[in-house]
């Protein structure tokens, strides 16, 4: 028999969490992302280049911080279900030191032929209560007809 993990498409409600996923950002961390991604900018990984063009410390790649995001909807979703869209809006700065609380919650779910889909905001709240980064998530989810 198998396991399944990830709720199914009739069990989700609309107004329902995600499970939280908390970082401490740290400059390792940006560093080790600009090199797995070819992103050079030295404002990722220097605090000092980052200074000279105004800012406090080297930041965040915004990419990074969308993959969060996408982490907090497949580990929600499990192995059965299937992120298929995401969008984000970047509105604050994130930095080494940031602490950073991504969540999520179900805002809608339809039915497209033979999909289940379901609507999720996203965000990613720094430790001053900010969204430094919000968007939505389309997950499709198996429907309890195509257990298995």
């Amino acid at each position: 028999m198998a396991i399944r993990v990830g709720p199914y498409f009739e069990e989700v409600e609309v107004g329902s969490e995600l499970p939280a996923l908390s970082r401490e950002i740290k400059l390792e961390q940006l560093a080790m992302y600009a090199a797995v991604c070819w992103d050079f900018e030295p404002a990722h990984y220097d605090s000092g280049t980052a200074q000279k063009q105004g800012f406090r410390a080297a930041y965040a790649d915004g990419p990074m911080i969308t993959a969060l995001l996408g982490q907090v909807a497949t580990n929600w979703a499990g192995p059965s279900g299937r992120l298929r869209k995401l969008t984000v809006t970047y509105r604050v700065m994130v930095f080494p030191g940031d602490k950073l609380v991504c969540g999520g919650k179900v805002t809608g779910k339809r039915r497209e032929a033979d999909r289940h889909l379901v609507e999720c905001e996203v965000w990613a709240e720094n430790q001053d209560g900010q969204r430094a980064v919000f968007g939505t998530a389309i997950v499709e989810l198996p429907g309890k007809s195509r257990k298995g």
